[in-house]
């Protein structure tokens, strides 16, 4: 542990305080503009890391009315992206946003995940992921990401499909 980190200014809980506002963020699927707008109208910043502890606080209170709940249980399953090596964060943050847009309820999305990347591995190709999600390099979560891309468009290709032949008939 850093010597910054035993500070006695709360520090240490500071840092844990901004890892607990951005999986609440995260949890409750709220952008990042729309974060940043609630700091400017209500503590004049732009970032969470420039709030004192007592307004980590009130963001939290905050983050807890509008439905986040961080006692509920499990740690929430994205919670290792905050941790992952800086190049990863990007990929991994990518993955959450598909993940999102594939209707996979939270709690479901990194095994979901894992499975494709399992699958993707069987079909003999050059991607061989047996492995789980954070522990992934660079080069596993692009093929990851682009294979989730494929996946979003031929659901929308199929969708598509569906509606057509139901116009039809």
């Amino acid at each position: 542990m850093s010597a910054a980190a035993n500070r006695p200014d709360g520090t240490k809980e500071r840092s844990r305080l901004i890892r607990l506002i951005h999986v609440g963020r995260r949890e409750l699927q709220m952008s990042d503009d729309a974060w940043r707008a609630y700091l400017q109208r209500a503590f004049v910043v732009e970032s969470s890391t420039q709030l004192s502890l007592p307004r980590l606080k009130t963001a939290l209170a905050h983050l807890r009315r509008l439905g986040f709940r961080p006692e509920g249980g499990a740690a929430h399953e994205w919670t290792f992206v905050d941790t992952a090596a800086a190049g990863r964060q990007p990929l991994l943050r990518k993955i959450i946003k598909l993940m999102q847009a594939t209707g996979v309820e939270r709690g479901q999305q990194v095994p979901y995940v894992e499975g494709m990347a399992k699958q993707m591995a069987g079909a003999g190709g050059r991607f061989n992921v047996h492995k789980p999600l954070p522990m992934c390099d660079e080069y596993e979560l692009r093929w990851i990401v682009v294979a989730l891309v494929k996946h979003l468009k031929r659901r929308e290709v199929q969708a598509d499909a569906r509606a057509d032949t139901a116009a039809v008939a």
